[in-house]
């Protein structure tokens, strides 16, 4: 490859490398950590924590420690960067490189590819600020949008689902969710209002088709 420490060939080789048969996770670091130990450029800090991460989470303690500080440095090196908190990559179902999920092929609104791990709520600062312990590595969340959570859930076990930022791993917030949480703790005006909606929409739909089928009788009269 021309210009291999170019930090936008980093990027493109590795878009291609998590789709190629033959590139395991293992190649994918051998090469991320030939090139982070020649840059400090954040992209190639980025995607080396991020396979350590992954290689962390099936188990393996020198990578969980090496991921931790590769994360220390990827966050030094990306501190002025506006995009420092956004979540590039996600933690996904699939096994080796396939559990990666791009940022673009995630639905805010569910049905994602996303997966559901657990942990353990270590730190509350505020509604905005929390963190979550996941398998030995420190999760950012955000409290208020979290199902479950108050400023006296510490150490309290949780599910989630989280991403990768140059900033460290950080929760999709409103996928957190205190495992004795229960839909009974949702307000009962809420409920109220929630089965109001669907009722009518119900209702909308019913009279509807109604409406088509009539229209389609008196068409076929004429």
């Amino acid at each position: 490859m021309e210009e291999p420490d170019n930090e936008k060939n980093i990027y493109l080789w590795f878009q291609v490398a998590r789709h190629h048969p033959n590139v395991t996770l293992d190649d994918a670091i051998e090469y991320l950590s030939a090139w982070s130990s020649r840059t400090n450029q954040v992209q190639a800090l980025y995607y080396h924590y991020v396979l350590m991460v992954l290689k962390g989470m099936e188990g393996y303690e020198f990578e969980k420690s090496r991921a931790k500080r590769l994360i220390e440095a990827c966050a030094k090196e990306a501190e002025k960067s506006p995009y420092k908190t956004f979540c590039f990559e996600w933690f996904g179902v699939g096994e080796g490189l396939q559990s990666l999920v791009h940022h673009r092929m995630v639905d805010e609104a569910g049905g994602n590819p996303l997966r559901t791990v657990r942990g353990i709520v270590t730190e509350y600062k505020h509604p905005g600020n929390g963190k979550i312990e996941v398998n030995g590595f420190e999760v950012f969340f955000k409290p208020g949008q979290a199902k479950g959570i108050t400023k006296d859930s510490l150490n309290k076990e949780v599910e989630l689902q989280f991403g990768f930022s140059y900033d460290g791993l950080r929760a999709k917030s409103k996928s957190v969710r205190a495992l004795d949480y229960l839909e009974e703790n949702v307000p009962a005006d809420d409920k109220k209002t929630a089965h109001k909606k669907t009722q009518q929409a119900q209702e909308e739909t019913a009279f509807e088709l109604a409406y088509k089928k009539a229209s389609s009788s008196q068409k076929e009269r004429t």
